[in-house]
């Protein structure tokens, strides 16, 4: 979530058995009791997270930070945010949140693991505060600090087996050897993100990636980054979330109303089933609030854009994502790192034939990427505390995006989205039309409206196929018509 001075690691190495006798290893196996599941027995259910985030509203919260001014309840709700993140457990944020009747996430530290002051303060919020749904242990930690973190999450999973418990990974960017805090070059953030998963073992995979400096565009890692946790989570089976951008800081600008929809439909189209604005309130230039805890101009936008995700993110909760294409413009950007292109022989979808995408004159022409960043700035992330890192920048993509999912019973469903943004953009100042052809079986298709949260059926042209129309950086979620939409309550 934020960058900190890190301490250099710890000597690890892995404590090997080096002989034993054939008898004495038949007594331990013969006395050792047969493993339930696949992991420790004193584990809930190994699909928990992914139980927990169904039995949930989908979870899109706001950190919550400053306590003066105490926290504005009423606006923070008005926002349409489903739960609280409280990173400073305060009572200034906890008490007026939880007596508006917010469930809560709090983070904590414990980077000494599970001690008994670190018990103790868990006690005593839980017990103060009604509410608390969820906890976040420590925040990017690096290799040498992940055992730790995961000692303290066994103990919350055996102390609150109800309490959904996770941890917040670093992103993409730096060299190698800083994922370790060692001189391991050959340390990749894949190798990262799977020691994360298998040595903290959350019940969902969380990590913050800010990719909008103060020049216009989008850090050429954003999709890179987004597909590599994609990934490990799936193949973890465990749900995965992300902190999008909302704040203004050293080299970081404050999202407009297309750069902060672009992030949440975005993260929506790879399945992610839980989002945290970085944050609500903050301690650095402005947010969603600024110092004081008025409005800035991004409080509006998130309003309109938080009520349209929980309008049509429910479903998501159920569904699984098998694949996220790129749907390229004609003469539009390049495919940006971590992506393939949308086409109509290697997709997933046995149904979708072809998309084209239209504009206005106004489109700029073939966007490339990987704009040169500035002299002084490097082109790789710098971990410095207090200094957010930096990327080289790809030109904002005015093309799109497409998520296929399935869910428990095999249903198919997609969501398309407007990746067009621009820095000082409104949504409606990047409006994109689509036109979606299918084969001759599908003549109808549902969709979960992004205004109404209600399911409209449409028609589909055998001919000129489906038109629709998206504003910059939002997208919409679509069911193929042989059912009914999951998630729905």
């Amino acid at each position: 979530m934020s960058d900190k001075p890190k301490k250099e690691p710890d000597n690890m190495r892995p404590h090997r058995i080096t002989t034993i006798g054939l008898m004495s290893l038949l007594a331990v196996i013969l006395a050792t009791p047969a493993a339930a599941a696949p992991r420790h027995a004193d584990e809930r259910p190994i699909d928990f997270g992914k139980q927990w985030v169904r039995k949930h509203p989908y979870t899109l919260m706001g950190l919550a930070i400053r306590d003066q001014p105490p926290l504005d309840a009423r606006r923070y709700i008005d926002a349409h945010f489903s739960t609280l993140l409280v990173w400073k457990t305060r009572d200034a944020i906890l008490g007026p949140g939880s007596k508006a009747g917010l469930t809560w996430h709090a983070h904590l530290y414990a980077k000494d693991g599970p001690t008994e002051k670190f018990q103790k303060r868990v006690a005593k919020l839980t017990q103060q505060y009604p509410g608390n749904i969820a906890l976040m242990i420590n925040d990017e930690p690096l290799l040498a600090k992940m055992p730790v973190t995961g000692q303290a999450l066994a103990w919350l999973r055996r102390a609150y087996p109800d309490t959904l418990s996770y941890c917040n990974a670093l992103p993409m960017g730096d060299h190698n050897a800083a994922y370790s805090s060692s001189l391991r070059t050959d340390y990749s953030y894949e190798k990262y993100v799977d020691d994360y998963i298998d040595i903290i073992r959350p019940d969902v995979m969380m990590f913050d990636i800010y990719p909008y400096q103060d020049r216009d565009g989008v850090a050429n890692v954003y999709f890179l980054n987004m597909q590599v946790v994609r990934e490990a989570s799936l193949k973890a089976g465990i749900p995965y979330w992300v902190f999008v951008q909302s704040w203004q800081g050293p080299n970081r600008r404050l999202p407009s109303e297309s750069d902060l929809r672009m992030q949440l439909f975005s993260t929506l189209t790879f399945g992610y089933t839980g989002i945290a604005y970085f944050g609500f309130d903050t301690t650095h230039e402005r947010a969603v609030l600024d110092v004081n805890g008025v409005p800035t101009r991004l409080y509006e936008p998130t309003v309109r854009a938080n009520q349209e995700v929980m309008n049509i993110a429910g479903p998501l909760r159920y569904l699984t994502s098998t694949e996220v294409r790129f749907i390229k413009r004609t003469h539009g950007s390049a495919v940006p790192q971590g992506l393939l292109a949308w086409d109509n022989f290697t997709t997933r979808d046995p149904h979708l034939k072809e998309i084209e995408i239209k504009a206005d004159s106004h489109l700029p022409p073939n966007t490339g990427l990987s704009t040169a960043p500035d002299p002084q700035v490097s082109g790789r992330m710098t971990i410095v505390p207090g200094v957010s890192p930096d990327f080289y920048v790809d030109a904002p993509y005015a093309d799109g995006l497409i998520g296929n999912f399935v869910d428990d019973s095999g249903q198919r469903y997609f969501l398309v989205c407007n990746l067009w943004h621009s820095k000082d953009a409104t949504a409606a100042e990047r409006q994109l039309a689509f036109t979606l052809k299918f084969d001759p079986t599908i003549k109808t298709l549902q969709r979960l409206s992004r205004l109404t949260g209600k399911v409209e059926k449409l028609d589909v042209d055998p001919q000129e196929g489906l038109q629709i129309i998206l504003p910059g950086g939002t997208g919409d979620l679509f069911k193929y018509d042989t059912g009914p939409f999951v998630g729905l309550e």
